[in-house]
């Protein structure tokens, strides 16, 4: 595999120096074909994401992972005429007459490592910005999502040469081997602690890289806010694809007089919006899932006040150390 990976980057570094200024047809046809691939397969697409995930809404795949990757490519042809153009760029009054321009240019092969969260939209958004900005792009979707990447692996060789676009799928080792290629642009897409582990593997090649983390999301409610309304759009933010969404909400933070109006108004909208199992999203694996119930656990250990409306909707932790008290 070792071997496979340098030769396939091999490949794409020498079809990127041979066309190093892809023109705008040539742009715009492979966001096509990449537009035809998600749309023609678009039940294959929403099949092995419920492979993955055990139990997904179609519904929310459609909007989430299909929808998304097309509105991203009709924007991108539609306006990368105008990305693709020089710009002119003043000059100080020393350097005149001389005049100056910026002008866009490829950086060449790109590499791409997608999360397992949203295995489609995630993989193929940031090969649509690759492809837009004129690049060849290699891409190692996650071991998680064995069903989801395993379709990219076989559908993307239907629409593209693996010169244009090349899917690697392994374990945990062949993406450690993927980062330390000398892309001349790394994307990874994921935890912290593997980001830290990616740059730390481009560092060696000088390699660039767009890290998209995880991390924490508060919600912060104002005492003069709707409360329904703030209460239906962060339980919305939350219950989308089981909560496993890197700026889903964490946590609420709201003035201690006002906590039982807002506990209310989140209990009220998780029966409205999530009443049942119908359109509920399973954890990917059996891993997260414990890890969601050892942190229920340890939250009843310390006191925690909980209303769990069961496994297909989020759980409301109250903080043990507030007390409620008559809304003003």
């Amino acid at each position: 595999m070792k071997r496979d990976l340098k030769s396939d980057f091999q490949a794409q570094r020498q079809a990127a120096d041979q066309m190093p200024h892809p023109t705008l047809t040539i742009r715009r046809d492979r966001l096509a074909r990449l537009a035809r691939m998600t749309k023609h397969h678009r039940l294959e697409i929403i099949r092995a994401i419920q492979t993955d995930f055990g139990q997904r809404s179609d519904v929310e795949i459609r909007m989430a992972e299909i929808s998304a990757v097309v509105h991203a490519i009709r924007h991108a042809r539609l306006h990368l005429w105008r990305w693709m153009r020089p710009r002119a760029v003043s000059m100080p009054w020393r350097l005149l007459p001389a005049r100056a321009r910026t002008a866009p240019q490829p950086l060449g092969v790109v590499g791409v490592m997608s999360p397992w969260n949203y295995p489609w939209s995630l993989a193929l958004m940031p090969v649509v910005d690759a492809f837009a900005a004129g690049n060849i792009v290699m891409l190692k979707p996650s071991e998680h999502s064995q069903a989801t990447s395993a379709l990219l692996k076989r559908l993307v060789p239907q629409y593209f040469t693996p010169e244009e676009f090349k899917v690697v799928d392994g374990d945990v080792e062949v993406s450690r081997r993927f980062s330390e290629l000398p892309f001349d642009h790394l994307v990874f897409t994921g935890s912290t602690e593997v980001g830290r582990q990616v740059a730390q593997a481009a560092a060696a090649n000088l390699t660039p890289t767009t890290l998209e983390l995880g991390g924490k999301s508060p919600a912060i409610v104002a005492g003069d806010a709707d409360f329904g309304k703030a209460a239906a759009d962060i339980i919305f933010g939350k219950g989308m694809n089981g909560g496993q969404t890197c700026i889903a909400p964490d946590y609420v933070l709201v003035e201690s007089r006002h906590i039982s109006a807002l506990t209310k108004a989140l209990s009220d909208a998780i029966q409205r919006q999530r009443p049942d199992d119908h359109a509920a999203t399973h954890a990917i694996n059996a891993a997260h899932q414990q890890r969601l119930d050892d942190m229920l656990a340890e939250a009843r250990n310390h006191g925690c006040r909980i209303i769990d409306h069961g496994p297909h909707a989020p759980a409301l932790i109250i903080d043990p150390h507030q007390t409620p008290a008559s809304d003003a």
